[in-house]
Parts: structure tokens; C-alpha cells; sequence
């Protein structure tokens, strides 16, 4: 399932480490949807089972430490969970959140809707990213990995095995990745720069573990705003 937010912006630049207040926005949602649930998943290290991404339709380009969006957000947010869909919808569409404080901005709410994209029914699949991809290698948390380089391939597998194994229950899984056509996207999150992947990939795996990855995402810190993939 996918929610579509349409967000204004009080004035049209935002910081160069803009995701973390987008995550803020996201975590704010939850608390007011199921306090719960928002507790469950951000009192202790969780892996998370949503992902989201964020388009400028107005970019101009960065200013120094800044980018120029422009005025208007869209906020895409996906999860297989219908439950928490529900509270991240709700906490959202909540008045009282609005307008949300973002750095030296505010946001307010215009739209909000949920779609749901078709299953895929065949073992293989053929995606594009959403908003970059993060790999790194187990250990190396300070450093990010692409396609053709030494870890890459051990980093991704083992992401893939810990979404396996806690979502679907599958302890082993039979999994091949091939990079179609990809190219390095330099970010800063958190005060830190990190090397994120744009392209093109296929996945050969069990068809519930490829719906998985449509819904939540693949790769390191998902649901930091990274990682969300689309059928190409």
C-alpha cells in the first residue's frame, strides 16, 4: 500500500540533511495515530516495516548548504501492514499536527490519498529506485557500498535475509540480484555523507519475498526515506 501526501512549504529551501525532518513529520503521524504502535517500533532498535520517499516537483538545485524545493512536497510512504497504513493516514490527516515546524519551514497538509499496486505473481522482477539506496556491509556502519565492489553483494544479501526472516518467517531464501544500470548519489543524513545508489535492478526470488521489497523497501535505513523501489 502506498500513501500519497501533497504537502506545501511556507518558504522554498530546506537543509541539505532535509530527511530527518521528513521522518519527523512521519514519527509525529504515528504518535498521534496509535501512541502504542509509535512506542512498539521507537523505544528500542526495530527493524521497521515501511519505507517513504520524498520529490521536490519544484527543485531548483542547492544553494550552498541548502536546496531550493520550492513550495510543494510529495510524500510517498509504503507498507504491506494495513493496520499501521490506517494510523500513519489518521495521525497525518490530524489538524492539530499542521502547520508542522521543519527546520526554518512549515508544512501544511493538501491532499492525502492510499493506492494499492498490483501483486507480482512471477518469481522475477524487474525494479527502479525511489529514493536511494543504502549497502553497507555488516560492520560498517560509517560506510556505504555500490554494485562491483568488495562487501556490496554480502551487505545486500544479508539485509534481504533480515527482511526475510522477520517478516515472512523464511530463515533461508534463494536470491539474486542483478544491476541493470545504476549511478552513485552522494547524500548527507545526519551530519554524515553517505554513498546511495539510483538505477535500475532484477530480482530472481519467492514471490512473497518480491512483494516484500516493493512494500518495504531494500537496503539500509528504509525507513530513514531510503530504499523504496518501484516496478520498472
Amino acid at each position: 500500500m502506498r500513501l500519497n501526501c501533497e504537502l506545501n512549504l511556507s518558504e522554498e529551501y530546506l537543509p541539505k540533511d532535509y530527511r530527518r525532518g521528513f521522518l519527523s513529520l512521519i514519527k509525529a503521524a504515528l504518535q498521534q495515530g496509535d501512541r502504542a504502535l509509535f512506542e512498539k517500533y521507537y523505544s528500542k532498535p526495530l527493524i521497521k516495516p515501511f519505507t517513504f520517499s520524498i520529490y521536490f516537483p519544484g527543485l531548483v538545485g542547492q544553494e550552498s548548504d541548502s536546496f531550493r524545493v520550492g513550495s510543494k512536497v510529495k510524500l510517498i510512504l509504503s507498507t504491506p501492514d494495513p493496520k499501521l497504513m490506517t494510523f500513519f493516514y489518521n495521525g497525518l490527516r490530524t489538524r492539530d499536527l499542521y502547520p508542522y515546524p521543519l527546520f526554518e519551514n512549515t508544512l501544511t497538509l493538501e491532499k492525502i490519498s492510499v493506492t494499492f499496486p498490483p501483486r507480482i505473481v512471477e518469481s522475477s522482477a524487474q525494479f527502479k529506485t525511489v529514493s536511494p539506496m543504502l549497502i553497507n556491509n555488516k560492520g560498517r556502519n560509517d560506510w556505504y557500498l555500490l554494485p562491483g565492489e568488495e562487501g556490496f553483494s554480502e551487505g545486500l544479501t544479508h539485509n534481504v535475509r533480515e527482511l526475510a526472516k522477520n517478516f515472512l518467517g523464511l530463515e533461508t531464501i534463494e536470491f539474486t540480484f542483478d544491476a541493470l544500470h545504476f549511478r552513485e548519489k552522494k547524500i548527507f543524513h545526519y551530519g554524515q555523507f553517505m554513498r546511495g545508489l539510483h538505477g535500475y535492478f532484477r530480482i530472481t526470488a519467492p514471490v512473497e519475498l518480491l512483494n516484500l521489497i516493493r512494500d518495504i523497501g531494500i537496503g539500509n535505513r528504509r525507513s530513514q526515506g531510503f530504499g523504496m523501489v518501484d516496478l520498472a
